[in-house]
């Protein structure tokens, strides 16, 4: 009986784990260089396994205000873009140049209820104030983008990106208030058209940012314990409060799990 297969199959996942034990202790060796502490809104549930051995955290974040938009794409031009090591030619009206480039991974900073949340919540304001009819219609517990953005959406918003974290670092050295994180930059070529004729005026390279890494955290025990009873359907008002720390190769695990008081 030829026995190699399944213990070439051990071996392997033997390996396997021990690559990740040792990513793992490489990634928190010095201890935590970042810890925030964030709410429900910001680290929303995900998964609730039936046995409890853990449960999965999905870290929610935002993009800044332009333009009077709310959630649209930040807007890196064309320099920013180069200084993130995109290579943008100059756009040419009428050229078979590419109208996307290759996506790279980068750092960027997330603001946690700063200026841009502020702004953001302005935004929403303004608009119930100037739509009266359609915020009174909605449900108390959903009256329109003011209620939703102002109490159960996310306040972590990017604010800047840099090709090494060291820059952000240094640039927002307020844990409270600012995290800095791994993230995929895309960028692609914009065209300006006139609204009347629809024909192309202009092109300009833009670039955002298309995902945080990891995008989701794992809460092992016995913090998962604290999390499990709850469903996944969040309230108005956070459930729930998460210490998250990020280590040297800005993986992060989860260092305390505090449930909130229901008033």
């Amino acid at each position: 009986m030829n026995r190699t297969g399944p213990i070439l199959a051990i071996v392997l996942v033997i390996v396997s784990n021990a690559f990740v034990l040792i990513g793992v202790a490489t990634n928190r060796t010095g201890g935590a260089i970042e810890t925030i502490e964030l709410t429900e809104r910001e680290l929303t549930l995900q998964t609730l396994p039936e046995d409890n051995s853990g449960v999965t955290l999905f870290l929610a974040w935002r993009r800044p205000l332009h333009f009077g938009k709310t959630n649209s794409k930040p807007d890196f031009d064309r320099a920013k873009l180069q200084e993130l090591g995109f290579d943008c030619p100059i756009p040419q009206a009428a050229s078979d140049q590419p109208r996307y480039l290759l996506a790279r991974e980068r750092f960027v900073a997330l603001e946690y209820e700063g200026a841009s949340w502020e702004k953001w919540l302005q935004s929403e304001e303004e608009w119930a104030k100037a739509n009266p009819k359609e915020f009174s219609s909605q449900s108390p517990g959903n009256r329109g983008k003011a209620d939703l953005g102002g109490r159960r959406a996310s306040r972590l918003f990017v604010v800047d990106a840099a090709p090494k974290a060291e820059q952000l670092r240094s640039k927002y050295p307020d844990q409270r208030k600012y995290l800095i994180v791994r993230a995929v930059i895309t960028a692609w070529l914009e065209s300006e058209r006139d609204p009347a004729t629809n024909a192309e005026k202009s092109r300009a390279w833009r670039g955002y940012v298309g995902a945080i890494i990891p995008p989701e955290i794992y809460v092992p025990l016995p913090f998962a314990k604290s999390l499990s009873g709850l469903s996944r359907n969040a309230g108005a008002e956070p459930r729930y409060t998460v210490t998250l720390q990020y280590g040297r190769k800005l993986e992060p695990w989860v260092a305390g799990v505090k449930l909130l008081d229901k008033k």
